[in-house]
């Protein structure tokens, strides 16, 4: 293995069950960026990509830290991240969460421009502003990071309702 290349260890491979208690509370803060965090980030875009899924926190892997991945246009991950602006309107949709499976979702309702602060996977501070589906698929991963599932939000709609967006 090269210098700087970390593979997947294969630790975290299966989403945990929607009653895992580590679903329900907030996610711990990362303190150091270590091989061990590169391999659960690793992990993640893997079981993120096996499900079709578009974002994957790292509670729903059953790790309570405060790690995103995300995949729209590009593969993205977030450590530590935070909301500090939410800008346009809100929009309702029907969001769909690996946790629950793809025909479960729920009419959700989220601000379509945010801005966020983040660590990159080098340990880059950075602020960047997301937009649409992007910025949905964001702002579902934050709730799990807090412990907020789509449930939280209301009752599942039938799958005719709504459009195929997992995260």
């Amino acid at each position: 293995m090269g210098k700087g290349k970390v593979r997947r260890a294969k630790k975290w491979t299966s989403l945990v069950a929607p009653d895992h208690p580590v679903l329900k509370k907030k996610a711990e803060r990362v303190k150091y960026i270590d091989d061990a965090l590169k391999v659960l980030i690793n992990d993640m875009y893997w079981l993120m990509s096996k499900h079709k899924g578009i974002g994957l926190a790292a509670p729903q892997v059953g790790c309570s830290k405060r790690v995103v991945v995300m995949c729209i246009t590009q593969r993205l991950a977030l450590i530590n991240p935070v909301i500090i602006e939410t800008i346009d309107y809100e929009e309702p949709a029907a969001e769909g969460c690996l946790t629950f499976g793809a025909k479960n979702k729920v009419m959700i309702s989220r601000p379509m421009r945010i801005r966020v602060k983040y660590s990159n996977r080098k340990g880059v501070l950075k602020e960047e502003t997301f937009f649409g589906l992007a910025a949905r698929c964001l702002q579902h991963e934050i709730d799990h990071l807090d412990g907020k599932l789509i449930t939280d939000y209301g009752e599942f709609i039938g799958e005719e309702n709504g459009e195929d967006q997992k995260a």
